[in-house]
């Protein structure tokens, strides 16, 4: 498998793809994208005809793709610097195989859950 390591971005404004770019390659996810899995996405191994618009929630994601856990703990907090909000997440050998709409739902789903958990402590 093709390694590439990048951040794929979904929600973002302009001048946060740009302030992200400073720190390493970003590819975006556009609407028309959200139904190809992720390792289509950031491989772009996707042909024209895949390409589907569908509605996913309106919600601000940086995947980190073929990024070390090291790599991760020290890019974290730049990232944070550049983008309020929003859910991250290293994209996993299961995520790989997801779709950006189905990873999007799972990890809002996730954030809830944990969010409602803090809340009974």
């Amino acid at each position: 498998m093709q390694r590439n390591k990048c951040m794929l971005v979904h929600g973002l404004s302009k001048d946060e793809i740009n302030s992200l770019r400073l720190l390493g390659k970003v590819k975006e996810i556009t609407p028309e994208k959200v139904t190809l899995k992720i390792k289509h996405i950031a491989n772009d191994e996707y042909e024209e005809e895949d390409l589907i618009i569908e509605e996913v929630p309106n919600e601000k994601a940086i995947l980190f793709n073929d990024f070390s856990d090291a790599e991760v703990q020290a890019i974290i907090k730049k990232v944070r610097n550049a983008v309020k909000g929003g859910v991250l997440a290293v994209v996993t050998p299961l995520s790989n195989n997801w779709s950006f709409k189905y990873l999007i739902n799972h990890l809002i789903e996730e954030r809830e859950m944990y969010l409602k958990g803090q809340k009974g402590r």
